[in-house]
């Protein structure tokens, strides 16, 4: 049997979000070429800021992450979003009471 060794954790380098990407994750990091996995998964995030938002009493996040949703809803097809786009009308007649039906 085969025993892994332990990781090691090197140091000295910028952290990876402070890194300057190669030029074959550049063209990964171009705003539509987000797989559309992790857009579903963010949209499913975002709702759930969305809810916290709503019980802390905080109107004001819960629009902004209301609106940061309908982008990811948009990027996405239809057919994918169909439970999200439902809640997002929902929760936007809570949200902006006053505005006008769509």
């Amino acid at each position: 049997m085969r025993v892994r060794r332990a990781a090691r954790l090197t140091g000295g380098g910028p952290i990876w979000d402070e890194r300057v990407p190669r030029t074959w994750e550049a063209s990964a990091l171009r705003p539509g070429s987000i797989p559309r996995a992790d857009l579903l998964m963010a949209l499913d995030d975002t709702l759930r800021d969305i809810a916290a938002a709503r019980h802390r009493g905080d109107l004001r996040s819960a629009r902004r992450s209301h609106m940061r949703a309908s982008r990811y809803a948009r990027r996405l097809p239809a057919s994918m979003t169909r439970r999200q786009r439902l809640v997002l009308t929902g929760l936007a007649r809570e949200l902006w009471p006053h505005a006008a039906p769509r």
